[in-house]
């Protein structure tokens, strides 16, 4: 554990990064090891700034943990940090070889609490497999989760149950940057469990992207749930250019309330004269509900789609 800690410049005592970082550490529980009855999370960090996790494995093999106690790999209150790959050899440049991050069979692989403007997080080129969830982030503004795999099964299957397995889940969190990840299932049919790859949770009013993910075999590809867009529309969450492969339901819009902005941005991409300008999105078109494309119980959307007839990719939603 890591607590409060600010560390400043020695000249102009401006705030800087804390130099700490954990890399290629493994971090595991068994059930031969004691404490894992009492077992929360291996990594805590409290109001510091800049941690580094390099390369590092987080595993919980306690079948007892799950899912009761709430387990994670790293839990964060009120901090910054980052999680990326570690170069096994720095002396060569450009580094050949890396280690990447992992995190299997924990409740939430990285669980963060923002509680404060100025914390954020990026975590990048990591793996996430037979978690519950896999990244959890509430207020955690301008975060990136970039690059990483998301394998959304659980070997605890079997003997617990939980009603959702979700790679991504945002929570009240706005500017932030998620792209090219890869969110999978191996259920069959992929309504035997209710995976979810992206949950988007209340981004409220501003623009925000969720742009060029892979979704495979879930139940749900993205879901975004009540405020991601201003009471008229004009701005907030865009789902731009993801790839959805056998999912239940491709993107699924959802809200509690019947209120004017709730939803996702009115218009999904643009009419601009160029090829990036629509939204761009791969679609299942598994059909097996009439809705399986794009389920919307938000405001209405207009969805720009290009008009390409030189291929056959599943381009417009029905």
């Amino acid at each position: 554990a890591l607590g409060p800690y600010q560390n400043f410049h020695p000249v102009s005592c401006n705030e800087m990064d804390n130099f700490s970082r954990f890399e290629r550490c493994t971090f595991k529980i068994t059930s031969n090891n004691s404490a894992h009855v009492n077992f929360d999370y291996h990594t805590y960090l409290a109001s510091v700034k800049g941690i580094q996790f390099k390369g590092c494995y987080f595993a919980d093999y306690s079948a007892s943990n799950m899912p009761v106690n709430g387990t994670a790999g790293i839990y964060v209150v009120g901090s910054s940090f980052i999680v990326t790959e570690s170069c096994l050899d720095p002396t060569i440049s450009p580094c050949q070889q890396f280690q990447t991050g992992s995190f299997t069979n924990l409740n939430y692989g990285v669980k963060a609490y923002g509680l404060r403007k100025g914390n954020s997080c990026i975590i990048e080129k990591a793996t996430f497999s037979g978690n519950y969830t896999g990244i959890y982030l509430s207020a955690m503004d301008e975060s990136a989760v970039n690059l990483n795999s998301f394998s959304m099964s659980n070997p605890y299957d079997s003997t617990h149950t939980s009603p959702l397995l979700c790679g991504l889940y945002l929570d009240h969190c706005t500017g932030y940057q998620v792209e090219e990840n890869d969110f999978y299932s191996n259920y069959s049919p992929a309504t035997q469990k209710h995976t979810v790859g992206i949950v988007v949770n209340n981004s409220g009013e501003e623009d925000n992207w969720i742009y060029n993910n892979n979704c495979t075999n879930l139940f749900a590809g993205i879901l975004a749930q009540n405020q991601n867009r201003n009471e008229d529309g004009t701005d907030g969450l865009e789902i731009r250019c993801n790839d959805f492969s056998t999912c239940e339901y491709d993107i699924a819009v959802t809200a509690d309330t019947v209120y004017k902005d709730v939803g996702i941005k009115s218009n999904q991409g643009s009419n601009d004269n160029d090829r990036t300008a629509p939204a761009n999105n791969i679609f299942s078109y598994t059909h097996n509900n009439p809705v399986s494309d794009y389920y919307n119980e938000g405001g209405d959307i207009v969805y720009w789609y290009l008009n390409d007839t030189l291929s056959m990719v599943n381009l417009i939603p029905v």
